[in-house]
């Protein structure tokens, strides 16, 4: 592959390959081993993602969301829910997820992100859409 780059799944650890026709593909993106979607490149000699890089993988994340593949939103979601940062941003769009997308997959990965946060944050950064999902976590 040439001009390839290496991503290091920051959940499992698993490591692919994709070149630079790749990018801006986010299904080229999703972890093939757990599904998380991994947006950052790989570089062996930077510390591996932590907290200071949080709000730029919820906004690479909430990107996601809106992708026209039910696979990238799905893994988006799941993703969103498992990374569980940036409540007041990732709450709001997970529910939106949860009620809004036609697929049934991408709604249940929506509901299963609200439900890795506790109640208690999902209401408060829930706003307007808290009584539309309430009743589901």
């Amino acid at each position: 592959m040439t001009d390839a780059h290496e991503h290091q799944c920051s959940r499992c650890k698993t490591s692919w390959q994709h070149g630079e026709a790749s990018n801006g593909r986010y299904c080229d993106h999703i972890c093939p081993s757990c599904g998380f979607l991994e947006l950052m490149v790989f570089k062996s000699h930077q510390p591996p993602m932590g907290p200071a890089d949080y709000p730029q993988v919820v906004a690479n994340l909430l990107k996601g969301l809106t992708d026209s593949d039910e696979s990238v939103r799905r893994s988006a979601a799941f993703s969103l829910g498992d990374l569980r940062a940036v409540p007041e941003r990732t709450v709001p769009a997970l529910a939106l997820a949860a009620i809004c997308d036609l697929r049934t997959t991408v709604k249940q990965a929506a509901l299963d992100g609200l439900r890795r946060f506790d109640r208690e944050t999902c209401q408060e950064a829930a706003g307007s859409y808290w009584p539309l999902i309430a009743g589901q976590l």
